[in-house]
């Protein structure tokens, strides 16, 4: 369920957000580190910020609430069409 929506917050913010994925249990020393304790956890890193994060399934409309990512959507490139 996270997955697609991922997937669309990765496109809609193209350019302007970085949507990567990370298996915990192959970087254990990550989880610590952010001190995940549930899986998912999608966590928005905001450079010279603490992250913020959120534990479970949320659609693309409660994540950008969430991070307030609407700031960012102006400085996502625009495709001009051909």
């Amino acid at each position: 369920m996270v997955a697609p929506e991922m997937e669309k917050l990765a496109a809609k913010y193209d350019g302007a957000v970085d949507v990567v994925k990370v298996d915990v249990d192959a970087n254990p020393g990550l989880s610590q580190t952010f001190n995940i304790m549930s899986i998912p956890t999608i966590a928005f890193f905001k450079p010279g910020q603490q992250p913020q994060g959120v534990v479970g399934f949320r659609p693309l409309d409660q994540l950008e609430q969430q991070f307030g990512l609407q700031q960012y959507a102006s400085a996502a490139p625009t495709e001009q069409p051909a």
